[in-house]
């Protein structure tokens, strides 16, 4: 996967998880500040997969 895909992915990806919050939000099983700080998270997760860092799981969530 070279850089123009990563990014792609990435963007297609962090759609993906809007839609499934607001979705989620919307039906009340999700609160949106619970949602925007998994969001943040998961991001954070996929930029360092994408940059193939094998340690993303490690990252703890800060607020």
């Amino acid at each position: 996967m070279d850089a123009s895909e990563g990014a792609g992915t990435l963007k297609t990806y962090t759609e993906d998880l809007h839609d499934i919050g607001t979705k989620l939000t919307g039906i009340g099983l999700v609160t949106s500040s619970n949602h925007d700080r998994k969001a943040r998270l998961d991001m954070a997760r996929a930029q360092h997969l994408v940059a193939g860092s094998p340690s993303w799981f490690s990252m703890q969530d800060c607020n």
